[in-house]
C-alpha cells in the first residue's frame, strides 16, 4: 500500500539555514544583525549542526555545543548569542513545520556587566589619536551621546535638529 501522506525529509540544518536567513533574517532584521548571524551560522552554528536535518538537532547536542564553545575558551556572553541565532532558527522550523517542537534551549548564566566610562583625559586622548576628522568627529558624537557604533552609522539627516542643536530620537526609534 502507497504512503499517500508520507512527509519529505527535515531539510537540513545547513540547507534551512540559508533558507532562513534569506526569507525571515533579512526581512525582520537591521542589515548589521544579519551580519552577525551569518557570521555565527558561519563561524559556529554550521560546523557544529550543519549536515544534521533539524528534527534531529536535540536539547542534548545543544549542551554538547556549549560545552565545547566554552571549552574553545568564548564567554558564556558570546556562547549565549550562539544560542538565540540556533533558537530562533530552529524556532522557525517550528513555525514552518519541519519540526515538531523546538528543542528546550538553557542560556548560560552571565555576570552582570559593568560599565567603565572614559575619564575627560582619556576621552581627550582618544579624539588626539582618531586618524581624521572624520573618525573624530564620530568618536565626540559618541562620546557626547554614549551612541553605539551601529547607531552612529545610522544616524540620517532628519535625526539632526539644527535649530536646537542636538539629535531626535524619533528616526532611531522608528527604525529600531
Amino acid at each position: 500500500e502507497p504512503l499517500e501522506h508520507a512527509h519529505p525529509p527535515a531539510p537540513r540544518f545547513n540547507v534551512f539555514a540559508a533558507e532562513w536567513l534569506d526569507v525571515h533574517a533579512r526581512t525582520n532584521n537591521r542589515p548589521s544583525t544579519v551580519c552577525t548571524k551569518e557570521h555565527l551560522l558561519r563561524n559556529h552554528l554550521l560546523p557544529a549542526f550543519g549536515r544534521m536535518r533539524v528534527n534531529e538537532i536535540t536539547t542534548h547536542m545543544v549542551e554538547h555545543f556549549k560545552s565545547r564553545q566554552l571549552a574553545k575558551g568564548l564567554s558564556p556572553k558570546s556562547v549565549n548569542n550562539h544560542l538565540t541565532t540556533l533558537r530562533a532558527c530552529l524556532h522557525a522550523a517550528e513555525e514552518w513545520g519541519h519540526i515538531e517542537r523546538t528543542p528546550k534551549i538553557r542560556w548560560l548564566k552571565v555576570p552582570p556587566q559593568t560599565m567603565r566610562f572614559l575619564s575627560r583625559d582619556e576621552s581627550e586622548r582618544l579624539l588626539r589619536g582618531a586618524a581624521n576628522s572624520f573618525w573624530q568627529a564620530l568618536m565626540l558624537c559618541a562620546l557626547r551621546t554614549g551612541m553605539r557604533l551601529g547607531e552612529l552609522t545610522a544616524l540620517d539627516w532628519r535625526d539632526v535638529d539644527l535649530d536646537a542643536a542636538g539629535l531626535t530620537e524619533t528616526a532611531e526609534l522608528a527604525r529600531a
